[in-house]
């Protein structure tokens, strides 16, 4: 199986780089760039347990891609990349690159039935892990993989970042070839890497990504946000998903300047380390940027020299960034789009508190927004009126890697990506988000699909029915709340429920937190269960919460 290329014509290409909006350029020889300048031996990445050079990492990745060429994959084979956030991903992203391979970016978060399903769906023949993450033993995880996935026969093993910034040792289960791998490496309009997003059905799909997508994405903040290379940047966020690559893979790179990394997140720990290294732009998710808030409300210095904070991915609350910027001195901004549009629009320093705070921005005119309503698909065009969001642009994805089912919905017929949103847009450009068309849970920033969720559920012994909705939460936004219509004369208890998904492989973050028992799940007109009355419960005291 092989990625796409990108959806975009040639001419089309070539306005985008004219346009300054695209590069001709490969990331890599942006970071062979800045290796060989007058910042070589500057800190790139720094974490807790010590920090890398720009020349170290240049030299790190290049010693992986040697030995990820001398297994003598294919050009453009898949290989997976299951590690903790920290700089040893960035350099595997980068080798993998440098090899002429295409990445398959898996959180260190997932759960087994989300790592077996992305590596099944790209036929991934090499995983590269540490030896254990969070406890778990990645060596006994692969063998366990390789079992039931017959492409998957290479296991590369690297080592944790050592203080002097290189792993310690690369291990490969699998060998190598006598013949390495000569393919050339990815160009900046090839897919580069896909990661998983949750769909309104079924189980994730994989995105596919090009480098000068996110890139240009970077190109945003820096302007958004009014960046420079003396700023110090700190990422709490997952790198193989959209707001990690391009707030800790590519926006380091374009600055040239370091980026401090949690390999776990923690708010006090993140408070320390913006003091200690003065962090001036952070990025994390609303759900990071509020426990921030509670942590210095409760007396925990706050970072001294932050200016600039990007956050998004769950609507974020008025008073409570107000609070934060009143606290810090700093700018809550965000950027509006997903995994697979990039972004629509964003807001900046430039603007006032209002409307940093209260919309998602002033559209990008390179995105060439519309609003259409969701029924008919004709484009609303009153000022205020609700509409569906869709885009067309040079940060849009190629699309999911040989879904057409998923592309179908994802694009419409003119191949403008549709976003699950519905959104106001004011007479002079900014757009305001005003509820959600598709079935998706926002907990903490991370995107659960409900299709994804009661599929699971649904294996259960004891229930024949089941459905799930968000409901509030004061500091993820939102959680998963199930509701289940059990088979006769049976029962089932939360923490019950929780260990059948644990058992199925089902990440922590989308496991219920609430469950209500129904003696009949109610229908609407179309026989469908009825969610809107189930949300309508989450208030109510009907069936049985545990």
């Amino acid at each position: 199986m092989s990625p796409a290329t990108t959806p975009f014509e040639p001419g089309t290409i070539a306005r985008f780089v004219e346009a300054g909006w695209w590069q001709a350029q490969s990331f890599s020889a942006d970071v062979r760039a800045v290796a060989a300048g007058d910042r070589a031996d500057a800190d790139a990445y720094l974490t807790r347990e010590g920090a890398l050079s720009w020349r170290d990492y240049d030299a790190a990745a290049d010693e992986l891609a040697v030995a990820l060429r001398a297994i003598g994959l294919p050009a453009a084979s898949f290989v997976g990349v299951l590690l903790p956030d920290g700089p040893l991903t960035h350099i595997a992203y980068l080798a993998v690159e440098r090899a002429g391979l295409t990445i398959v970016g898996i959180g260190p978060r997932s759960g087994r039935h989300e790592i077996r399903h992305l590596l099944a769906a790209t036929q991934a023949p090499v995983l590269v892990t540490v030896a254990e993450i969070r406890g778990a033993d990645q060596r006994e995880l692969f063998a366990q993989l390789a079992e039931e996935l017959p492409a998957l026969a290479v296991h590369v093993c690297v080592g944790l970042p050592a203080v002097d910034g290189c792993y310690r040792a690369v291990y490969i289960d699998g060998g190598g070839t006598d013949a390495p791998s000569a393919a050339p490496a990815r160009g900046p309009n090839e897919v580069f890497m896909v990661n998983a997003t949750s769909g309104t059905t079924g189980l994730p799909k994989c995105v596919q990504h090009t480098q000068n997508r996110w890139r240009r994405f970077a190109q945003h903040a820096i302007e958004a946000g009014e960046l420079d290379r003396d700023d110090v940047l700190m990422s709490a966020l997952p790198s193989p998903f959209g707001f990690g690559l391009w707030s800790a893979h590519f926006l380091p790179v374009l600055l040239a300047a370091p980026t401090v990394l949690l390999l776990r997140w923690d708010a006090d720990e993140a408070l320390a380390l913006m003091n200690r290294h003065h962090v001036t732009v952070f990025a994390g998710v609303t759900t990071q940027l509020m426990m921030l808030l509670d942590r210095i409300e409760a007396g925990v210095p706050a970072p001294a020299g932050l200016r600039a904070v990007f956050t998004g991915g769950e609507s974020v609350p008025f008073e409570r960034a107000k609070r934060f910027e009143e606290l810090t001195g700093a700018a809550v901004l965000q950027f509006y789009g997903s995994n697979e549009s990039g972004a629509l629009c964003c807001t900046t320093v430039r603007d006032d508190q209002e409307r940093r705070l209260r919309t998602a921005g002033r559209i990008l005119p390179e995105m060439h927004v519309e609003l259409v309503d969701p029924e008919t698909g004709r484009a609303v065009t009153d000022a205020g009126q609700v509409g569906q969001p869709t885009c067309w642009g040079p940060l849009m994805t190629p699309g999911y890697l040989a879904d057409e089912h998923a592309n179908t919905l994802l694009f419409d017929e003119r191949g403008r990506v549709r976003m699950p949103d519905l959104a106001t847009l004011s007479t002079d450009g900014y757009l305001t988000v005003a509820g959600r068309v598709a079935d998706i849970i926002i907990r903490g920033g991370m995107n659960i699909s409900a299709a994804e969720v009661e599929e699971a559920l649904l294996g259960h012994p004891v229930v024949e029915l089941a459905a799930v909705v968000a409901a509030p939460h004061p500091t993820f936004g939102e959680q998963v709340a199930a509701f289940v219509q059990l088979r006769r004369g049976t029962t089932l208890t939360l923490p019950e429920l929780q260990e059948h998904l644990a058992q199925q492989g089902m990440a922590k973050h989308t496991w219920p937190e609430q469950l209500y028992v129904l003696d009949t799940m109610p229908r609407n007109t179309g026989e469908k269960i009825a969610k809107g009355e189930l949300r309508q419960m989450l208030t109510g005291s009907a069936g049985q919460a545990t």
